[in-house]
């Protein structure tokens, strides 16, 4: 995946595995080592509750936020992802 071709490409769960195999344990450990333990939160995109997804988290001894499907709570990553991407534009 060179530059941003990745905005570009189907994400399925394979392509999600991949992103995130690449990019967050390295993350999780800085954040760890920085404020202690965490819980990575997804919402329902299709990709996220594949079996081969679940998988991963457990392989890599990352712990998901447990909530229920639509669940108001999801609402702020929302702003997250609207902030991430206007910065990636910059």
């Amino acid at each position: 995946m060179q530059n941003l071709d990745f905005f570009l490409m189907k994400v399925d769960y394979w392509v999600y595995i991949a992103l995130l195999d690449r990019h967050l344990p390295p993350i999780m450990n800085e954040i760890v080592r920085e404020i202690g333990d965490l819980l990575f939160q997804q919402d329902n995109f299709h990709v996220h509750p594949a079996r081969d997804t679940w998988q991963w988290f457990a392989d890599n001894r990352i712990d998901l936020e447990d909530h229920q499907p639509l669940s108001p709570n999801l609402h702020p990553i929302e702003h997250s992802w609207a902030e991430l991407k206007g910065r990636l534009y910059q």
